[in-house]
């Protein structure tokens, strides 16, 4: 068996898991809704019959339902444990109706036409190959008359004929359910096949911005989960946006520190689709970690914005001024080890020290934590990356940017400084709010001249900070990765 076929093998599981949970789930909805069905043949069809055994069979029968659905409610479902599953649920329930058409005519009754509604949902929610089909149906078709025909004396020509015709009846619906659900297996199969680029096999969508797409991917070649970006179709139509789609490569390949994230591969598929491998991150980005949790404690604040450094002193002894850190782009990994784990994501608009300043009075960047230089034309440089961090740790520790917010016209308060983080925080260490606030002036000649002077003042109020709290930064940053990402898994844009 080839790699892509254990993967297809694989997947087919997993499709069919699902489509027999849902199944499932709406036939455990749908399932009492027919006790109209029994009213109503209760009190015109076959006055005088009990309901007590219906009400049984009808309760039975929703517990094989669900009872299937709730066994297959996680991934990674063994062939064996589906196959119980389905014989619960559709054999379970084609053999209460069965058992209810004793009571409602035998094998005459319309309840016949039950097991084909059975069937059907079947067809409509489970994709499977013919051949399974195939395996499973006639145990499903011979239920009825296995039911309704022993201990019944011979039936009547009439009552062989109805049985015949809606026996037919069935077993159109079977064949025909069976094909549709083949055919619907073999779709899903082709398009599952297809979804690839070069040695990269598509598995879901992670993110979602303005060039394209993010995909969780699989590469064939060295055998490990990546996360692809792939630039949209209307962008790849732009010139500059493939441009900047190689500056972001070319820009990260170039860095080695561990605090940046690594870039395995960059290419163009057969069809012209443009994609970056990258090394696939298991965490959440820090503007989602506030979102969900507010406003991050010190210990962790620190921790973000010495690992961030050490990525920006890399990029900026390579020529590269990343021009657009903010909180989403800082991403908190998940690792085994206690100390959070900080990368710094998307050179997509960084610029090399060989290509010439973006052209005046062009802002690229997020404007609530773009430098206030910009805003005014002037090219970015080291001191405008390190207003922009400044500007996230004072977000981190704060919930809200220095200068403006969303719908408010940050460039009228350029020239004012930021409010001091302890007027909104007032634990906010000292020495922590004089690194922050003077990263965040206004004028570049009274910032920090480089990423490293930065470290080193983060590094000096970590110092004073550690000696109160040992330990503080590394529960700090466990405990909100674990609430921030508690039911809601990763979170990684591309913007």
């Amino acid at each position: 068996m080839t790699l892509l076929d254990a993967e297809l093998a694989s997947r087919d599981l997993e499709e069919l898991r699902r489509g027999l949970r849902t199944m499932g789930l709406v036939g455990g909805v749908a399932w009492p809704a027919f006790l109209l069905l029994d009213f109503f043949m209760l009190r015109y069809e076959h006055a005088g019959a009990s309901l007590g055994p219906i009400l049984l069979w009808r309760v039975i029968g929703e517990a094989c339902i669900l009872g299937g659905a709730w066994a297959l409610r996680s991934a990674g479902a063994s062939s064996g444990r589906l196959y119980l599953a389905e014989i619960s649920m559709i054999g379970g329930a084609a053999l209460c109706v069965s058992l209810m058409a004793r009571s409602f005519g035998g094998i005459g009754s319309s309840y016949m036409h039950g097991v084909g509604t059975v069937l059907l949902f079947r067809a409509a929610f489970v994709p499977s190959r013919l051949a399974r089909s195939l395996r499973t149906l006639p145990a499903m078709l011979l239920i009825f008359p296995a039911v309704t025909l022993p201990g019944r004396a011979s039936p009547s020509p009439s009552e062989l004929s109805h049985f015949v015709a809606n026996y037919v009846f069935v077993l159109a619906i079977a064949v025909i359910g069976a094909i549709g659900s083949n055919a619907v297996w073999s779709l899903h199969r082709q398009v599952f096949a297809a979804r690839r680029l070069g040695r990269y096999r598509l598995k879901r969508q992670i993110g979602r911005g303005g060039m394209g797409d993010v995909w969780l991917a699989w590469d064939n070649q060295l055998r490990r989960d990546v996360a692809l970006k792939v630039i949209s179709e209307a962008r790849r139509a732009r010139r500059k946006d493939i441009e900047r789609f190689e500056r972001e490569a070319l820009a990260t390949s170039r860095l080695a520190s561990p605090h940046t994230v690594a870039v395995h591969d960059f290419g163009v598929s057969d069809d012209g689709v443009c994609f970056l491998a990258m090394e696939y991150l298991d965490g959440c980005d820090l503007a989602e970690l506030v979102r969900r949790g507010g406003p991050l404690a010190p210990e962790l604040v620190l921790q973000v914005g010495l690992q961030a450094c050490a990525s920006l002193e890399e990029a900026h002894a390579a020529g590269i001024v990343h021009r657009d850190i903010k909180p989403e782009n800082l991403f908190l990994v998940r690792t085994r080890e206690p100390t959070p784990l900080v990368k710094v994501l998307d050179f997509g608009i960084a610029r090399l020290a060989d290509e010439q300043p973006t052209q005046t009075g062009t802002l690229l960047g997020t404007p609530l934590f773009t430098a206030p230089e910009r805003w005014l034309g002037q090219p970015a440089d080291e001191r405008s990356d390190v207003y922009s961090l400044g500007a996230t740790l004072y977000y981190l520790l704060t919930g809200v940017p220095p200068r403006g917010s969303a719908g408010e016209n940050v460039g009228a308060s350029l020239d004012v400084p930021a409010v001091p983080p302890s007027a909104l925080r007032p634990d906010t260490p000292a020495a922590l709010e004089a690194a922050v606030l003077r990263a965040t002036a206004p004028d570049p000649r009274n910032r920090f001249a480089s990423a490293g002077e930065l470290a080193r003042a983060l590094a000096e109020a970590a110092q004073e900070l550690s000696a109160h709290s040992p330990t503080g930064s590394a529960e700090a940053g466990a405990s909100a990765l674990d609430a921030s990402t508690e039911g809601g898994g990763r979170t990684l844009t591309l913007r």
